[in-house]
């Protein structure tokens, strides 16, 4: 605009005084600006550090484990105006077991359509699953036995 207009124009257009637009224009940043310009640099090394995955709350509590005294809403506030947002993690999900992805035959459900038995040992049902330990993961397997109605009629 500065370019299509004289100074003198705009001031009169803006009712500003030629004098009040220097002295605005030769000013220093306010120390706020200043804490924020020096805070800049940090978040973003922050963001960086944390291969993009922290976002304000993260960021603020990195600032303060360095000594930086500054709130989260400031924070956020300077992520979003210089651009960084965090990345979503992806869903972990546990290593997988069972490949369904598979053109083999399905085994049909055999207890599906059998008469419910009273004899013992006639139905088992077994199941596996896994726990994160310090040493690895921990594979577990359960069997229940002597069941007296099919499995249907359980909620299986």
């Amino acid at each position: 605009m500065k370019s299509d207009y004289s100074v003198s124009e705009l001031c009169q257009a803006l009712a500003v005084s030629r004098s009040g637009y220097h002295d605005w224009d030769q000013r220093k940043p306010g120390r706020r600006a200043q804490a924020d310009a020096a805070l800049a640099p940090l978040i973003t090394q922050a963001h960086r550090d944390s291969r993009e995955t922290y976002g304000s709350p993260r960021v603020t509590h990195w600032l303060h484990t360095r000594g930086h005294r500054c709130g989260r809403v400031r924070v956020a506030r300077l992520m979003r105006e210089l651009g960084l947002s965090h990345r979503p993690r992806r869903r972990w999900r546990p290593p997988g077991l069972t490949d369904s992805n598979h053109d083999f035959p399905i085994a049909p459900n055999l207890l599906a359509w059998r008469t419910p038995t009273l004899e013992l040992n006639t139905v088992w049902v077994a199941d596996i699953t896994y726990v994160a330990t310090d040493e690895g993961w921990l594979y577990v397997a359960g069997v229940l036995g002597s069941l007296h109605a099919p499995l249907h009629r359980l909620g299986f």
